[in-house]
Parts: C-alpha cells; structure tokens; sequence
C-alpha cells in the first residue's frame, strides 16, 4: 500500500492518479469503477452532471446511460452514500430499498455484467461537498466472494479509496 499512497501522492495530474487507483482497486477484483464529487452544490450528486467532477474506467455506453439517462439517483447505493458515510455491500440492500426505480438501475447495471460491488461513501469536509466511488467486481465474482475479500481487506481498500479522495480535492 505505501507504494500506492507514493505513487498516488506525486502525481499532479489528476488523470494519472485516477489510472495508479483502478489498476489497484483491479488487483483486489474491482474492475469497473465510478468516482463522483461535487464540491460545489447544495444539492450533494443530485444536480447537473456539469456540476460534479466524474472519474470512471466504465465503457463510455454505461455512462451514457447511467449517468446521462439519471439511473444512478434511482440506485439504491446511491440513496444510501447521499446520507451516510463509510462502506457498503451492494448485497447489505433492504427490501424497503428495492423501489420501480432502483429495480430499473438494478437492471441497467445487470446488463452491464454489474452485479457484485461496494459503494464508499466519503466523510463531508464541508457543507458543500459531497463525494463516493461506486466499485463494481469483475464478472465471475459473487457478492459473498467479494464480501470475504471486504472481511480481509476492505481497510486497506478504504484507505486506498480515501487516499485518492484526498488527491482529488487538492
């Protein structure tokens, strides 16, 4: 990991840094990742695209969908990061949770091989500032290989997440 917090912390190029954390985050399985923040907004990730700082290593179709289509103010995880801070399973969800609109997100990211993952949702610096990273595993791994791996080693990966964090808001 110290290589890692290095490697990210010299870079100044926001672009490399985000590169150095998917190539990590690959290693521990999660291959598809999505970094939003806005730190310029009272309304957290709900208001214009234009107004948040998107990072992902996503085909450029998911995104247009997911973001460009809104999906992702339906999603569970999402709904969850907006009032909470730290990390989540995607398989933690509470039926309750499970409404037409999370459904539909639900079934977006499944066509997407999207089915195992985490969210982390980022501690608010301040009152304007709202960010999380959505980390989806590789097809081939469940949610319970993925949740063991979290059991081992999710610190570490939170640390990473927030280290890059970190790097992003300087």
């Amino acid at each position: 990991m110290l290589d890692y917090v290095e490697r990210l912390t010299r870079t100044n190029d926001i672009h490399h840094a985000w590169k150095i954390h998917c190539e990590a985050m690959a290693r521990f399985g999660f291959d598809r990742l999505l970094y939003a923040c806005n730190r310029f907004g009272d309304h957290g990730l709900r208001g214009s695209p234009d107004d948040y700082l998107l990072l992902s290593n996503h085909p450029a179709g998911y995104i247009e969908g997911y973001i460009g289509r809104r999906l992702y103010l339906q999603a569970p995880m999402y709904s969850w990061a907006l009032q909470n801070t730290g990390a989540r399973s995607w398989g933690s969800m509470e039926p309750h949770e499970l409404t037409d609109g999370a459904i539909a997100a639900m079934e977006f990211n499944r066509e997407f091989g999207i089915v195992a993952g985490y969210t982390i949702s980022f501690p608010v610096y301040s009152p304007m500032t709202r960010a999380l990273i959505s980390m989806a595993a590789r097809e081939g791994l469940s949610q319970d290989e993925l949740d063991q791996l979290w059991e081992r080693d999710g610190r570490i990966i939170s640390a990473m997440c927030q280290v890059l964090h970190l790097t992003v808001l300087q």
